[in-house]
C-alpha cells in the first residue's frame, strides 16, 4: 500500500478543563496553538466515528494520535477516561467503549499504530495492551510528562498484542515506523522502570533537550 493510501489522524481536546489546576486546565488550549491539522476531540465514540467516516474504501490508518490528559492509569479521549479496568466494564467504565475500539480493527495499515500522548500513559501497560487487543494496532505512549510542543520527558513504551500479549517493549524511541521493532522486551507483570537511577537521568536529559530545542526555535 502506498503512502497515499495511509491517513494520519491527530485528535486533540483543546477545551479548558476546570477540574484541574490552572496550568493543567489550559494544557489542551496551549497545545492546540502549537499543533496543526488537529481534529477537536470530545469522546472516544466521536474519534472512532470520525476516523471510519473519513476513510475511503482503499485507505488505512497510518498514525492515530490522541492528545489529551493522561496518567499512570489511563488516557483521556475527550470526556472519556479510558483505563484497563474501565474497558472491562468495572467502576465507571462502559463496555460500549470496547465496541467503539473494536470498530477500528482491520483499519490500520501494515505499519500503522496508535500514539497515546497523555502524560505518563506509558506506565499503564495494561491499558495499552487492552487497546491494542481491541484495535489490532500497536500502541505507543511515554512514561513521563508531555509538553505542549509534544515532547515526552520520559521513555517510550510499545505494546503490540499481535506480537505478544505477555510482554511490552521499553525505550523504543519516539513513536514511528522505525521504532516498531526497537526497545527492550519486558514481561507484562513487571513494573515499568520509571523511577530507577538511569531512567531519572534519561528524563533529565530529555528535559534539557526539550529546553534547548525551544530556545533554538525561538
Amino acid at each position: 500500500m502506498s503512502e497515499n493510501n495511509l491517513v494520519n489522524f491527530v485528535f486533540l481536546d483543546s477545551r479548558i478543563d476546570t477540574r484541574r489546576n490552572p496550568r493543567d486546565a489550559l494544557a489542551g488550549f496551549a497545545t492546540a496553538i502549537l499543533t496543526t491539522n488537529e481534529i477537536e476531540m470530545t469522546s472516544l465514540k466521536q474519534v472512532v466515528e470520525h476516523v471510519i467516516n473519513s476513510l475511503r474504501p482503499n485507505q488505512k490508518i497510518g498514525v492515530l494520535q490522541i492528545i489529551d490528559h493522561g496518567d499512570a492509569v489511563g488516557q483521556e479521549f475527550g470526556s472519556d477516561l479510558i483505563t484497563h479496568m474501565f474497558l472491562l466494564g468495572k467502576g465507571l467504565g462502559k463496555l460500549e467503549w470496547r465496541q467503539h475500539l473494536m470498530r477500528l480493527k482491520g483499519k490500520f495499515g501494515k505499519d500503522g499504530y496508535i500514539h497515546l500522548a497523555g502524560c505518563k500513559v506509558g506506565q499503564s501497560v495494561y491499558t495499552m495492551m487492552e487497546i491494542s487487543k481491541l484495535t489490532g494496532a500497536p500502541v505507543f505512549a511515554g512514561t513521563g510528562n508531555t509538553t505542549a510542543s509534544g515532547h515526552n520527558t520520559g521513555s517510550y513504551v510499545l505494546v503490540d498484542a499481535a506480537k505478544s500479549k505477555l510482554s511490552y517493549r521499553y525505550e523504543t524511541g519516539s513513536p514511528s515506523v522505525e521504532a516498531l521493532n526497537k526497545g527492550r522486551e519486558m514481561p507484562m507483570g513487571s513494573r515499568v522502570p520509571t523511577s530507577d537511577v538511569f531512567d531519572r537521568m534519561r528524563m533529565r536529559a530529555n528535559v534539557v533537550k526539550i529546553v534547548f530545542k525551544a530556545i533554538a526555535g525561538s
